[in-house]
């Protein structure tokens, strides 16, 4: 039974043997691993970033492995139970902000926009950083970006197939903050594009629900 599983429920099964079908493409990720490792990363490092691009992914064996790594490496239940969070939690180094912002751009490349800022825009006084209240949410969205956001923005939504669902420019309000009301779109995880005039564009993944 997959991991997760229950009895009655849809669990995902092996669909490839992928260290037959491409023997060379194995061993060259395997090469990959064994340099990540050995380059003077610490692995308290590693396992955030790949608790991250998992969590993005919705990898239930990956979340499942790289759980127990960090923990064998000692890493707290804190700070694994809030790394979805990290933003917007205190418990995360300056350089390990830069690596979860970083592996998010990386694993959801086909929605951003790579820029010098990307590893260095970690403090929430960042103009381009924002936060989006409630998350998961219906029908409104409050976004908030800090006293700083004075310039409308173009606020995009994008489904799973990376397809816009919604577009609209918005003006700030007070503190900053971009109020939206969303069409109709059914339950689902969506990545929000957040671009204020002149700044370089933010993507945040949001969950609606009905």
């Amino acid at each position: 039974m997959a991991i997760g599983a229950s009895k009655g429920s849809r669990a995902m099964s092996a669909r490839i043997d992928y260290q037959k079908a491409a023997p060379g493409a194995f061993q060259a990720m395997l090469g990959l691993e064994k340099h990540v490792h050995g380059c003077g990363l610490e692995a308290s490092l590693l396992e955030l970033v790949k608790m991250r691009a998992s969590q993005i992914n919705g990898c239930a064996h990956c979340l499942d492995m790289h759980s127990k790594d960090a923990r064998a490496a000692g890493e707290t239940e804190q700070r694994l139970y809030l790394l979805n969070a990290w933003r917007e939690a205190p418990f995360y180094s300056a350089r390990e902000r830069a690596a979860l912002a970083w592996t998010e751009a990386l694993t959801l490349v086909a929605h951003f926009e790579l820029a010098d800022t990307t590893t260095t825009a970690t403090k929430d006084t960042d103009a381009s950083m924002f936060r989006v209240y409630p998350n998961p949410l219906t029908d409104w969205m409050i976004i908030c970006g800090g006293e700083k956001q004075v310039h409308p923005a173009l606020v995009q939504l994008l489904n799973g197939m990376g397809e816009s669902v919604c577009s609209e420019r918005v003006n700030p309000q007070a503190g900053g903050h971009f109020y939206l009301k969303l069409p109709d779109l059914p339950t689902g995880v969506y990545l929000l594009k957040i671009r204020p005039e002149g700044e370089v564009e933010s993507a945040l993944q949001i969950v609606l629900v009905k």
